[in-house]
């Protein structure tokens, strides 16, 4: 896309706002900050007009496909991406690998876009195309929030609730062989009603407090859990980057190699914030003459993990420190 002089845009990964100042080589453009009135390199990759409608998300189509029930997999409710006759481009379909027919809410989010919502009923075997998907929206940090319930006689009974992130990391490993799609497809599981009823996430919460207590205490195999409860209980949400706070010995690292410690230090602590699961952590940078604040920045912006951060006045760090919050 190309951006004229004075046009008014937003960042996709830090949603701050701005004002295309001068047109650069290699895809470039410098931006002048409506926060701080600083003037920095964006990709235009990176940026979005602000007048920039969201696209249209269609609701499923009428010609509904049904699979015949001996295809049927038990797997439950499907979010399953079909490669398209185009390059990068893929049709998005809500298929019920299953023998319980549901009423579905499917709402669809992108970094930068007004989320767009669908609700309808999906039978037994049924698959519902949803629209298009494009493999550069992986940049928007994609994510589908489905809620189903189960559909009987005397009306709906239990319900499932998922929220599926589709990464770009993780995306062409998902890839699979579905019967009752007959092709390969990305698929991402939303959930699946049992017999008995539907655990949903509260149910599966409680169960896991519950069988925690009942743990052994010196067996740590036992604690090896998707986001391990040790690691977030000790994690400290906030670093420093103040030499000091690194190295025991401040004095024996050599000047030019100071920033690159601290952004090294840095985006290991990011990285091992989001891994664990954390909402927001806080990263002290101090004043200064804001070299180390404005590498931060940078980084910040390029990491597509990171929905927004803001260097608001905090009451502990004053004007030094950036807090980032995650997707």
């Amino acid at each position: 896309m190309l951006f004229a002089l004075g046009t008014k845009v937003r960042l996709r990964h830090s949603r701050e706002t701005g004002v295309v100042s001068r047109l650069m080589d290699a895809g470039m453009v410098e931006v002048v900050l409506d926060r701080d009135q600083l003037n920095i390199p964006v990709a235009v990759d990176d940026l979005l007009p602000l007048e920039e409608a969201p696209r249209a998300f269609p609701k499923p189509a009428d010609l509904r496909a049904r699979a015949p029930a001996h295809l049927l997999s038990g797997k439950g409710i499907l979010l399953a991406f079909l490669p398209g006759e185009a390059e990068g481009e893929f049709l998005v379909v809500l298929a019920n690998d299953a023998h319980t027919p549901v009423a579905y809410s499917l709402e669809k989010r992108r970094k930068g876009h007004a989320p767009t919502r669908v609700r309808n009923q999906l039978g037994a075997g049924e698959i519902h195309p949803l629209g298009d998907f494009f493999f550069d929206e992986l940049n928007d940090q994609p994510a589908f929030h489905v809620q189903c319930w189960e559909k009987k006689t005397e009306g709906t009974g239990s319900a499932l609730e998922n929220t599926l992130r589709i990464r770009p990391k993780t995306f062409f490993r998902k890839q699979e062989d579905l019967p009752i799609l007959g092709r390969r497809a990305t698929v991402y599981v939303v959930g699946c009603f049992e017999a008995s009823g539907t655990k949903n996430t509260e149910d599966l919460r409680q169960y896991t407090r519950e069988r925690l207590n009942e743990l052994p205490e010196a067996r740590e195999d036992y604690l090896r859990v998707d986001t391990d409860l040790w690691e977030v209980a000790e994690f400290n949400p906030v670093i420093d980057l103040h030499l000091e706070a690194l190295v025991e010995d401040p004095a024996a690292i050599p000047p030019q190699d100071i920033l690159r410690l601290q952004l090294e230090h840095f985006e290991r602590f990011i990285q091992k914030a989001y891994r664990l699961g954390l909402e927001r952590v806080f990263v002290i940078h101090g004043l200064g003459k804001g070299r180390l604040r404005q590498a931060v920045r940078q980084r910040l912006r390029e990491m597509p993990m990171v929905l927004e951060f803001n260097n608001d006045y905090h009451p502990n760090y004053g004007f030094g420190a950036t807090e980032v919050i995650f997707h």
